[in-house]
This record gives structure tokens, sequence and C-alpha cells, in this order.
């Protein structure tokens, strides 16, 4: 049997959708907690609402989401992704393949990207925000609890149910926002991977209930996936239907034509028909490699993802023409929720400045990069220091280690890998995560650009580092590379401004 998804949790969507509230299957949970506090009396901080009822984790546990009370009459609501499953292996408690519950960690106390409302730059940041997190193995989709029997070595039988309530989960969500946020006049709807996926239909429904208000719907990480190749039919053993899709969908208005097998263009085309008020929206990278990946798994080698973004937009467009798609280089899987956000563009349009225009209600056109090796990130002089300092920790032969055997980097060693040295340089200057600055990002991406990124056991930058007879020289020289990049873009700055 193809397995569909591996015990890595970040790939995550499908490619069918279910309905609403009110699904056939689900059973009203007794006891369970219910904390909904009416808009008046948010907090000013994140508030952790706990809907109860027929809400639900897979595995029972509590479900819960998070607003911050911002503008009552602008919302951003966003669905977050995480892994799903298909069968008793990989819906089985503790399988890994998928968010199982809520961890403390889904608390939004240090929100990036789009989410951080502390970033002056960030277009939502005085809005009303609603994080959903994910947590039922069917990609926010569910509307069905499931039986699953799990063959042990021994031949005996294990039975056990799965709570699909995705579909039901995000459906509290909207319920609270529809009876507490009656005059919204701008709502933009976003999620990532699975979450994009999602967004067209939950994007439709919200347009639907608020009518006189202008909704935008944005995906990320999502462009590429599809049902329409053969490899990606469904089989018994590996079958969606078992959240209840796509037969719950078509219940909701302007849905009863959703076809049996779709991907996202059905998604798209289906989401915006007879909704004058929606408008949608994709941003990818091109070589997003849980994307790739994806195809590798279902039979496809070498797929040609900005091929595929590239014929699923032109199809799109077809059926709806204002639809727009941004597509940056590079091989990660989301920017939204990242510090990149704001670090990022193709040639002169930044993702931050395009994305705030379609919040706006300004007409945009497809930004689509020309090199699509790597990200144009956006540099300044801290990134200059950042490679500066990594190319000083391994200037000498012997302070480089050509054997990383992954986990934590240590704080203090005599010789350090590419990836630790990166690491612990930024940790050194600025005590923040690598991810916040481009350069830590663009040592991926150039280690992504000569490799290849294929998702596997061990990261790009580990793989780069312990290939066999890879030498000092070669390392230096990389970094260098990296160095010069920096540098170019910064006196080009510099040149343009004394201009």
């Amino acid at each position: 049997m193809t397995r569909y998804l591996t015990k890595t949790i970040t790939v995550f969507a499908f490619f069918l959708i279910p309905a609403l509230v009110g699904g056939q299957g689900i059973a009203q949970d007794a006891d369970t907690e219910i904390h909904m506090p009416s808009f008046s009396e948010l907090e000013e901080s994140w508030n952790t609402m706990k809907p109860g009822g027929e809400t639900s984790c897979a595995h029972g546990t509590e479900f819960e989401f998070y607003i911050r009370a911002g503008d009552p009459s602008k919302i951003l609501i966003f669905l977050h992704g995480g892994g799903a499953c298909f069968d008793a292996e990989g819906c089985a408690e503790g399988s890994g393949y998928y968010f199982e519950r809520i961890e403390p960690w889904m608390y939004p106390n240090s929100p990036r990207g789009i989410l951080d409302t502390e970033h002056p730059d960030n277009p939502f940041r005085d809005q009303t925000i609603v994080s959903i997190p994910y947590c039922t193995g069917d990609v926010h989709l569910g509307n069905r609890d499931q039986d699953y029997v799990f063959q042990e070595n021994d031949g005996i039988s294990r039975s056990f149910t799965i709570r699909h309530r995705g579909q039901v989960n995000v459906g509290s969500s909207l319920e609270w926002i529809y009876g507490n946020m009656p005059d919204l006049r701008e709502i933009f709807v976003s999620g990532l991977s699975g979450g994009g996926i999602a967004v067209p239909f939950y994007a439709n429904l919200i347009a639907r209930t608020y009518p006189n208000a202008k909704v935008v719907g944005l995906g990320d990480g999502a462009g590429a996936f599809s049902s329409r190749l053969d490899s990606l039919q469904l089989h018994s053993e590996d079958n969606p239907t078992r959240w209840g899709l796509p037969y719950e969908v078509s219940r909701h208005p302007g849905w009863e034509e959703f076809p049996k097998q779709s991907g996202i263009q059905d998604l798209h085309i289906l989401g915006i028909k007879d909704v004058p008020n929606l408008r949608l929206y994709q941003v990818d990278h091109a070589y997003d490699g849980n994307q790739v990946w994806r195809f590798r798994q279902l039979g496809h080698p070498d797929p040609d993802l900005p091929k595929i973004l590239r014929s699923h937009r032109s199809e799109i467009q077809s059926e709806v023409p204002e639809f727009r798609a941004f597509v940056l280089g590079g091989y990660r899987h989301g920017v939204l929720t990242s510090h990149m956000f704001y670090r990022i563009s193709v040639g002169n349009v930044t993702l931050r400045d395009w994305v705030a225009a379609i919040a706006a209600g300004e007409e945009v056109q497809d930004v689509v990069c020309e090199d699509c090796s790597r990200p144009g990130f956006i540099y300044d002089e801290d990134d200059l220091t950042i490679i500066s300092a990594v190319i000083s920790r391994l200037l000498e032969s012997d302070s480089w280690n050509p054997n990383d055997e992954g986990g934590t980097c240590p704080q203090s060693v005599e010789n350090w890998t590419l990836r630790c040295a990166a690491i612990d340089v930024v940790r050194d200057l600025t005590g923040q995560p690598p991810g916040n600055y481009p350069a830590a990002l663009d040592i991926v991406n150039e280690a992504s650009a000569r490799i290849g990124y294929e998702r596997g056991d061990d990261p790009v930058l580990i793989t780069y580092n312990n290939a066999p007879n890879r030498t000092h020289g070669e390392i230096m020289e990389f970094l260098e590379t990296v160095r010069e990049r920096i540098r170019l873009q910064l006196d080009s700055e510099s040149d343009n401004g004394e201009e």
C-alpha cells in the first residue's frame, strides 16, 4: 500500500472538502468545558476560547481556538495546518502522522507574520484576529466519527474511533464570529497548507453570511495540490471519504456540483461562483519541498512544481479571471506566519505590500519569480554581520566539523558544523531564532539550490555538511557566495539612496 504521509508533521492538505456544522455521525459530548466570552468581554491579549459541545480533537481531547480583539468591523481568520490520517496505522494515537491534540505551543505566545500584531508593518495589526489550530487528522474539514481496526503483529485486532471533527471545530469558531461580530465590513480568510486548501470553502461560506462585507481568501503553500492524476485517485485503504468527504460539502449552497475527484482548481472555481463580494488568491514557493515530496510519494519522481502551479493558475483564471497568485523562489513550505513575510520579494514587489493591497481591495497582478531557485530576501546590515560572523567562526580548517549528527547544537565546542555555526552565531548576536533572519535562511536555501531539496530524515544543511568528500574550501566558498549576495543587494540599495 502506498503511504500518503510520513511521520514528519509538515504536509497537510488533502484535496476534498466537507460540510460545516451539524454533520451526520457527530454525537453531543457531555461535561465538556465551555468558555466563550462575548466580544465585549474579551481581554486585550489573546483569549482562549473553549466551545465544548460537539467539538473535539481526534482522540476526544478538548478543542480550543484563540482570539485577539481588535477592530470589530475587520477580522483576520487563520486556519493552521498539521498532517492528516486515512487508516488505522496513521490515525492511531501517537502515530506522528498528524497533530492529534491541542498542544501548549499552539497558543499564540509569539505570533509571527500576519498574526504578529506588534509588527508595525502588519496590515492586520489593528484587526480582530481568530487563530484556529488543528487536531483532527482531516485538515479541518472532516465531519464524521470513524472506526478503525488495527492489526497487531500477533494477529489480534484492536479497534478505536477517531473524531474527524475539523469541520465542526471550525464551525464553532465561525458560529462565535457570526453571533458576536454582526457588522463586519472587511474579512480576510487565510490558511497554511491544509488550511490553505480549506480557504476557498470557508471564505465562500463566510462571504454568503456577510453579503455586504468585502471578503478575501488567501491560501499559503497549497497551490499544487490536485487529485486529478491517476496516482492520486482514492483507494479503499487511504480514503478521505472516511472524513465524510466529499459528500458533506455538496449540502451547502453553491457547492452542489462539487466533484468527487477534485483539486485546488475546483475549490477556487466553485468557491467564488455566485459570490460577488469574494476574491481568492494564492501564495506558494516555486519548489515547495512539502508539495514536491507529496508528488514523489504518489509516484511522480521528478515533479515540475513551477509548471504545475502555472497550470493550476491558468485553469483557475480561465473561469475566474480576477484570481491572482504570488509565486516566490525557493523550497520553503509557507510564509504568511513567518517573520519572512516582511523580508521577502519577487523583483521589486514585496509579499507584504502585495498582501496589504489585496486586503485593501486593490487590483494586483500575478507575481511570479523568474529565477526560482531561491527566495528574494530583503537584507539589512544585521544579515551582513551574521554571515560574516559565520565565516569567521569557520575560517580555520580545523574549526569546521564535517560530521553533523543532528539534534541540539552545543553552545561551546572546538569545531562547528555549518548548521550549528549559523545557529550559534545568531544566538550569540541576537538571542533570537535563526529563522528571524534572511541571512540564516539563505544559508539553507543555498544548500537547497546546490543539492536539490528532498524531504528526508536529515535537514538539508546536515546533508550538505556531511556529503562525502566535502572540503573546508567548499564550505568557505559556499558562505562567501551568500555573503556576496547580501553585500551586492545592500550596495545597490545604498547607491539608489544616494541617487
